[in-house]
């Protein structure tokens, strides 16, 4: 099944709100004036101790930030000025400041190990979809629940999770709203506010379950590049085994907070999925069954993911990286035709690019010595370890509830790794912290597309969000910090 955004109640909406935001006469004059600023502040009025490839550096990283945060350009607009800055300004100003560098060492990142990582990941997410695999999964949990209201949200809420581990979470909730519509229908008029809890789970679950993998959001795969430059690097079980606990303990709290919130009544039971000629949720049965897709395309797709996953997982026995091992996948998948030229054009290659831009940034601010600069500056060798991730979790969250996470984490990532090596120790929990404050701060609608899909389908209200939002994200970021200072600092 290809899933057309444009057809989920108030996609077109959220989209024409964005392109009105992006164009008000006085957000771009405020934008134009914040550039100018950026960009000739540190080159008119030099900072004392920083060197001049390091004043390039900050003018192109003011640059940035300022398009993350007023997207007056596309985001991945955003990382090909990054390129082009660093390409016609920043190398020859190293080069003669005796710093041997070439276009291609800023270029590498755009077609990176963790590049290719998420090119495969798109690639295995599209091929599941066009294929039904996703809407099986999810018909077959939901089977599971036996029809109990409280079983059927955790259901909803695992299956979202689960799939947002390895494909768009956006995507992923514009599919299981589907669902959660059909099933909705069968509310008797005296169900209560327990709809709210179906309609707010998917969309928080699809937030949370980004944490589980290194491709579950683009945050993640730019912490393991940054750490594996480093010479930190995490594998892909290291990955899911250091984040599922957190995953798993926040699913729990917040279906727990969300039955709390929104109760159901005692009475309520639902009909879900069946088999072809069982009593259905009045969805399609094509659409929703627990009978596996009929055909070899499906059985070779499933074969194809679970090689990918299981290579992945091995990857310290076999010696193939995860880029290697999602190059594999990808031409697995393209050259059995299981997907065509459509596909592979139609992948979101805005998000590759995105990331090959703050990795390029982040290669900037260190190679030009600004990282060590603002650390110096800031004197965040001062502070211990758990201040320090603490500081980051907090600047994360804020952040990423008014913009993007993955332009969030392109900021702070590199500001964070500007901590001197001898003062922090391993950089891993200070890092991964970041990404995982990215996603799991969730107050509003803008905060996430999932969110902005489940409060455009009507069925929620801003508070709503804010209510259970609030608390679970205030929740993930205390889990944030203590795994960082336990399970990731190990």
């Amino acid at each position: 099944m290809n899933l057309d955004l444009s057809q989920v109640p108030g996609w077109r909406e959220i989209r024409a709100l964005r392109a009105r935001l992006r164009t008000g006469r006085a957000r771009v004059i405020i934008a134009i004036v914040a550039l100018i600023a950026a960009a000739l502040v540190p080159v008119v009025f030099p900072p004392v101790g920083l060197s001049e490839p390091g004043r390039y550096a900050l003018s192109l990283f003011g640059i940035a930030a300022v398009l993350w945060m007023t997207e007056l350009v596309p985001l991945f607009v955003t990382s090909l000025i990054i390129l082009a800055f660093e390409m016609i300004l920043l190398v020859p100003v190293l080069v003669d400041n005796g710093v041997p560098v070439g276009e291609g060492a800023f270029m590498s990142p755009f077609f990176s190990n963790v590049t290719l990582l998420f090119l495969g990941g798109l690639l295995l997410a599209q091929a599941a979809t066009r294929h039904r695999l996703d809407l099986w999964f999810a018909a077959r949990l939901l089977r599971l629940s036996g029809g109990r209201p409280d079983r059927v949200l955790l259901a909803l809420m695992v299956a979202s999770a689960f799939l947002s581990m390895w494909m768009s979470n956006t995507a992923t909730t514009a599919m299981m709203l589907i669902l959660v519509v059909a099933l909705v229908r069968q509310l008797p008029p005296d169900s209560g506010t327990f709809r709210k809890a179906l309609f707010l789970g998917v969309p928080f679950a699809c937030n949370l379950g980004g944490l589980g993998t290194p491709i579950g959001t683009p945050p993640n795969a730019i912490a393991v590049s940054l750490l594996d430059a480093r010479g930190e690097g995490i594998g892909f079980l290291t990955w899911i085994g250091s984040s599922m606990p957190v995953l798993i303990v926040l699913l729990f709290i917040l279906w727990r907070l969300l039955l709390r919130m929104y109760p159901p009544p005692e009475t309520m039971s639902f009909v879900v999925p069946g088999r072809p000629g069982e009593e259905g949720t009045g969805a399609s049965e094509s659409q929703f069954s627990t009978v596996f897709p009929a055909g070899w395309k499906p059985r070779a797709t499933m074969t194809v993911f679970l090689v990918s996953i299981a290579l992945w997982l091995t990857g310290g026995l076999t010696g193939l990286s995860s880029g290697a091992v999602a190059l594999l996948a990808a031409i697995a998948l393209l050259a059995t035709k299981l997907l065509d030229a459509r596909d592979f054009r139609g992948l979101n290659w805005d998000v590759l690019f995105l990331v090959g831009g703050g990795l390029a940034l982040g290669l900037g601010v260190q190679i030009t010595g600004l990282a060590d600069w603002v650390g110096a500056q800031l004197n965040l060798a001062s502070l211990s370890i758990g201040v320090a991730v603490a500081l980051f979790v907090v600047l994360a969250a804020t952040l990423t509830t008014f913009m993007s996470n993955t332009a969030t984490a392109n900021m702070l990532m590199p500001l964070a790794l500007s901590i001197p090596p001898e003062s922090l120790g391993s950089a891993t929990p200070l890092v991964v912290a970041v990404a995982m404050a990215t996603s799991t701060s969730m107050l509003l609608p803008v905060s996430t597309p999932p969110n902005a899909i489940a409060y455009y389908s009507g069925e929620v209200e801003i508070r709503d969000m804010l209510r259970s939002g609030f608390v679970i994200s205030i929740i993930a970021a205390i889990l944030t910090w203590v795994s960082a200072m336990t399970i990731w600092s190990l």
